[in-house]
């Protein structure tokens, strides 16, 4: 979850410059990794309610994302 929360940070405080063109991929290894992992991330946490899966399963679904 450290990882997670790190990672959307990060996109988040390079957002605008994202959003606008100004952010340069390259020219920070931390903001590419984020940007890459946005839009899997977005769908990890937009399972639906109604999709069941054991704690398990969510951890290892989580660490996939992740190596």
């Amino acid at each position: 979850a450290g990882d997670l929360k790190e990672n959307m940070s990060t996109y988040i405080d390079a957002k605008d410059l994202i959003d606008i063109g100004a952010y340069k991929p390259g020219s920070n290894a931390v903001v590419d990794y984020a940007i890459s992992l946005h839009h899997p991330i977005n769908q990890f946490l937009r399972q639906s309610v109604d999709d069941f899966s054991e704690f398990s399963d969510t951890q290892a679904q989580l660490q996939q994302l992740f190596m």
